[in-house]
């Protein structure tokens, strides 16, 4: 299993604007939520592809435990792990 951190960023425009480092991961905001209710996380793999996880693929546990395993689907990545989100809070949700 994986652990992905916690992505530092404080605005969606910040997020999406800057590359993001690898195994990091980044609830949605309100707006984005909006226009994609499904989406749980946006996660980015170990090849540095950021991609939306969602609600009707996957679940995350209380502990931050992602099932199933994630698999990258931008064309050719090959990154397929369990993961876990490090600091996960259930009552964010």
């Amino acid at each position: 299993m994986i652990a992905f951190t916690r992505d530092g960023a404080t605005s969606d425009a910040e997020y999406w604007q800057n590359p993001r480092a690898p195994l990091t991961w980044r609830r949605p905001s309100a707006a984005n939520l909006e226009h994609f209710p499904e989406d749980i996380v946006y996660a980015t793999c170990s090849s540095g592809h950021t991609t939306r996880a969602v609600s009707s693929v996957h679940t995350i546990a209380a502990d931050g435990t992602m099932s199933p395993s994630y698999v990258c689907p931008v064309a050719g990545c090959v990154f397929h792990d369990f993961v876990r989100f490090e600091s996960w809070d259930i009552a964010e949700c």
